[in-house]
C-alpha cells in the first residue's frame, strides 16, 4: 500500500510487490519513499493460514519483472538451506531444546493443521526428514508472535550473538555515560521515521501496531520524544582544555586527553555526606542525575522523566 500525509491511497495507486522488485524509478516518479513507508506502518498485516503461508507474490510471481520464468521463495529458501548443509527441522528442536517427534502423531502437537501433517508425510516420510524452514514456517506460532518455538531460538540466538560480537554496540560499558543512554532509549523507530521522512509528519507510538487508518490515532512528530544532545557536552572538560591547551597541536591535545583520562581515576567527590569515585553516578533526587567528574559534582535535571 501507498499512503499520502491523510493515510489515503496516493494518486498512482498501490503497487505490487513483483512489479516493485527492480523497479527504483517508480519512487522517483510515484510520490518518493514516504507513501511506501505510511503504507507500511498504517496498514495491517495479513494473518498467515495454514493453507497460504507465503502471498502469492513471492510464490508465483518472484522477480517475475526481470526474469524470464518467476521464482518461488519457498523452494528457493528449501534449496538455499539444503546448499548450505543445514540440519533439519528436528535437529534444530533438539538445539533449542525443545521436543523432537519421531512419529507423525507426536508432530502434531507442534503442527495441528492435519491437512499440512498429511502433506509433510506425503513429501518427507518421516518427521526427521522435514527441512528446517518448512518445519518452523509450519509450526504452531507462539502467543502474540509471528513465529514458532523453533525459529524463535533461533532468531533470538541470532540477535544475541550480533549483540555480544559487536565492540561498537552502543549498550557496551564505556561507550556512553548513563545520561547518554537515557537519551538514546527514549527514540522509537516512529522518531526515526519522522527525522529521515521527506514529509512524514504523524506516527502512531508503536509503528510496529496497527491503530487504524483514522488520523486522530497518529501523533504529530514534534510531540514524540527526542534526544537531548546536551548530554554529550563535555562542560568542565571543554573549558579546562581551552584555558590551557591553546597553541597545541591536535596530536598533543589528545595525548593530553588520554593522560588525563587514565591519571585521575583516585580522585572522589563528596556530596550530601556521601563519597563517590570519579566517573560514578547517582540519583540525587526524582529527575536529577549526578555524576563525579575529578572531584567536581556535575548535575543534571531530566524535565521530561515524569512523562515516562
Amino acid at each position: 500500500m501507498r499512503m499520502d500525509k491523510e493515510f489515503r491511497t496516493i494518486a498512482q495507486g498501490d503497487i505490487p510487490l513483483h512489479e516493485a522488485f527492480f523497479a527504483p524509478e517508480r519512487l522517483l516518479s510515484e510520490g518518493g519513499v514516504d507513501p511506501l513507508v505510511r503504507g507500511l506502518f498504517a496498514s495491517s498485516l495479513k494473518k498467515p493460514e495454514s493453507h497460504q503461508l507465503l502471498n502469492k507474490e513471492l510464490t508465483e510471481k518472484l522477480f517475475k519483472r526481470s526474469d524470464d520464468v518467476a521464482l518461488d521463495l519457498a523452494s528457493v529458501n528449501i534449496q538455499r538451506a539444503r546448499d548450505h548443509g543445514l540440519p533439519g527441522y528436528m535437529a534444530y528442536r533438539k538445539w533449542c531444546n525443545l521436543t523432537v517427534a519421531d512419529t507423525w502423531e507426536k508432530l502434531a502437537i507442534d503442527i495441528p493443521d492435519v491437512g499440512v501433517i498429511q502433506k509433510l508425510r506425503e513429501l518427507y516420510g518421516h518427521p526427521a526428514n522435514i527441512d528446517l524452514w518448512v518445519g518452523g514456517i509450519t509450526e504452531k506460532k507462539l502467543p502474540d508472535a509471528l513465529v514458532g518455538p523453533t525459529f524463535s531460538c533461533i532468531i533470538a540466538d541470532q540477535f544475541k550473538r550480533l549483540r555480544d560480537g559487536d565492540r561498537f554496540y552502543y549498550e557496551n560499558p564505556g561507550v556512553f555515560t548513563q545520561l547518554q543512554l537515557h537519551q538514546i532509549r527514549k527514540i522509537t523507530l516512529g522518531k526515526v521515521l519522522c527525522h529521515n521522512g521527506d514529509d512524514i509528519d504523524r506516527v502512531q507510538n508503536d509503528v510496529f501496531t496497527f491503530v487504524g487508518n483514522n488520523t486522530k490515532q497518529y501523533k504529530e512528530c514534534s510531540s514524540l520524544n527526542d534526544i537531548n544532545l546536551k548530554m554529550w557536552m563535555s562542560c568542565c572538560d571543554s573549558t579546562c582544555a581551552a584555558r590551557d591547551e591553546g597553541g597545541l597541536s591536535e596530536t598533543q591535545k589528545r595525548k593530553r586527553r588520554t593522560v588525563r583520562k587514565y591519571t585521575r581515576g583516585e580522585d572522589k567527590c563528596k556530596f550530601d555526606g556521601k563519597e563517590f569515585g570519579h566517573m560514578e553516578r547517582w540519583n540525587a533526587e526524582r529527575c536529577v542525575i549526578c555524576e563525579c567528574r575529578n572531584t567536581k559534582v556535575w548535575c543534571t535535571t531530566t524535565t521530561d522523566c515524569g512523562k515516562e
